[in-house]
């Protein structure tokens, strides 16, 4: 199938998504949203309950059957079914987010004859024997594969996938959205103005560390009594986690809100404490805030947080050492200050939105550049096959 060249026309691809929220969906609405619609056009295949998160133009969105876990039947439709809808001459590249998107995305975008690449976009902690098969399938059908940060690079290349075939490109935001947004009022947040107000943005999951921050904050509010914590989000572990805080005042669970950057300016620190992280895009939204973190010293956060200069890294599951860290900041404002500061000019040097998506769009332009080649030089040798004496 004939592509247009790179250079001369308008780039058309497949945005191909697993059942995701939070980081992932985050980085496919800021990508599809943030591309130069002169030169790239975005298609969506997603799950039919996957949302975009505001952008200011419409996407076509396309459902498709990808489902959490592997069902091998299930997944082989789904294949076939991607594959029809991308044999049509529309589209001249696959970019899959996820390794389950990639599985079902890469194996359809070879059928079609598509260069295909994908973003992975959470930490490889461990693999089975059908997941890590999987996963080499995986890397030696795509042109390219994006870590958003050197610890997930890091977890490929453990995994087998050579570092030659791996580009690190770190999650990028609109920094002025959350540079210039207005605090939340205190007082609409059922909060008195007087509070040192903490705050958790994030899926409510147990690898995100909530069990570790609520006992933390234990500590916290027994010597802080105007503390305050907001826990924004919403997940499978939100039941079992409200009712730990029965009995604990001072905490407030406000779901999913769209207001995040007015929230993360009415808070005194944000706290980042997971088990696992890939980037950890929470923690670069409070950085243009301008706000100093607390995180755990985990896969991307390690690479995000500079520890005593935009924030205090510390151990996973460890209650004591994150409530003497929120301490330290709310007991020295002038020290949690200049954390924000500097914070503040590190997301805006290292994780602009225009530099990841220029990133990307660049490496979309290589990927068809090295495609064509290929194909052109192919074609070449079997012309020079076909006449060749006998």
């Amino acid at each position: 199938m004939s592509r247009p060249a790179a250079d001369s026309s308008t780039i058309r691809v497949a945005q191909v998504v697993r059942p995701a929220e939070g980081g992932i969906r985050r980085h496919v609405s800021l990508l599809i949203g943030g591309l130069d619609r002169s030169n790239f056009t975005s298609t969506l295949y997603a799950p039919t309950d996957f949302a975009l998160d505001d952008i200011s133009f419409d996407v076509t969105k396309v459902a498709v059957d990808i489902r959490p876990k592997v069902n091998i039947p299930r997944d082989l439709q789904t294949v076939r079914t991607l594959t029809t809808m991308l044999s049509n001459g529309r589209f001249d590249l696959l970019h899959s987010h996820g390794l389950r998107a990639a599985f079902i995305g890469t194996i359809a975008a070879r059928r079609a004859c598509i260069p295909a690449l994908f973003t992975a976009h959470n930490l490889i902690l461990s693999l089975n024997s059908v997941q890590r098969l999987a996963l080499t399938l995986i890397s030696r059908r795509t042109e390219a594969i994006i870590a958003v940060s050197a610890a997930v690079s890091n977890g490929l290349q453990a995994c087998g996938v050579h570092a030659s075939r791996i580009h690190v490109i770190p999650n990028g935001i609109r920094f002025d959205e959350y540079a210039s947004a207005t605090p939340s009022s205190p007082l609409s947040l059922g909060i008195d103005p007087a509070s040192a107000v903490l705050a958790y943005i994030g899926r409510l999951s147990h690898e995100k560390g909530l069990d570790t921050l609520l006992d933390a904050y234990k500590l916290v509010a027994a010597n802080k009594p105007n503390a305050q914590l907001l826990v924004v989000g919403d997940g499978p572990d939100e039941s079992s986690l409200r009712s730990r805080t029965d009995n604990l005042p001072g905490v407030h669970f406000l779901g999913r809100r769209s207001d995040v950057p007015a929230l993360l300016k009415c808070a005194e620190l944000v706290v980042v404490p997971s088990y696992s992280e890939g980037q950890g895009i929470v923690a670069i939204e409070a950085m243009a805030s301008g706000r100093p973190v607390v995180a755990t010293n985990v896969g991307g956060l390690s690479e995000t947080i500079v520890d005593g200069l935009t924030g205090i890294l510390v151990p996973p599951h460890d209650s004591r050492a994150l409530a003497d860290a929120i301490v330290s900041l709310l007991d020295d404002p002038s020290r949690a200050a200049s954390m924000g500061a500097a914070g503040s000019m590190r997301a805006m040097r290292e994780y602009s939105i225009t530099r990841m998506i220029d990133s990307i769009q660049d490496l979309y332009r290589d990927i068809l550049t090295r495609s064509n080649r290929i194909r052109y030089n192919n074609s070449q040798s079997n012309v020079t096959k076909r006449t060749e004496p006998t």
